[in-house]
């Protein structure tokens, strides 16, 4: 091999190096854009059963006051 060869060899293989560099960093995002969603989804869901609960009591509460008044 060329000493031009090797350096577009060498010039080839760092591209290649920087791509998957860039591609490793994408999928980092990803991944960790998923993990948010997913962590913010189970708050809400946990929230929301929170806010069923809550609306069950003043369900409760309030018949039993209406019901007393009656």
């Amino acid at each position: 091999m060329t000493d031009d060869a090797l350096l577009a060899e060498i010039r080839n293989l760092t591209q290649a190096i920087r791509d998957l560099q860039g591609e490793v960093r994408r999928s980092a995002c990803m991944v960790a854009s998923a993990q948010l969603i997913a962590v913010d989804a189970s708050r809400s869901e946990v929230y929301a059963t929170l806010m069923d609960d809550s609306l069950l009591e003043t369900t409760e509460r309030l018949t039993k006051h209406l019901a007393a008044q009656a």
